[in-house]
């Protein structure tokens, strides 16, 4: 499927207000399981944006190390 930045834009909306029921810009609704599931689909959409656009999406870890290190 191919997304839209408007759909994009309509779940970032839906984490920033804390609710789990998304109304798309075609008028569909999707109800995700909870937060972990929505930021998914978010990354799911961006990276499919980016690959159709020809652009790769830039993958960033970050690893804490804690103590002493040995």
């Amino acid at each position: 499927m191919a997304y839209t930045q408007q759909q994009v834009e309509a779940l970032e909306e839906a984490i920033a207000d804390g609710v789990l029921t998304v109304r798309d810009p075609s008028g569909r609704m999707v109800t995700y399981q909870n937060l972990d599931a929505m930021e998914r689909a978010r990354r799911r959409m961006l990276d499919e944006i980016a690959k159709a656009a020809g652009t790769a999406r830039k993958r960033t870890f970050r690893i804490y190390q804690r103590g002493k290190g040995y």
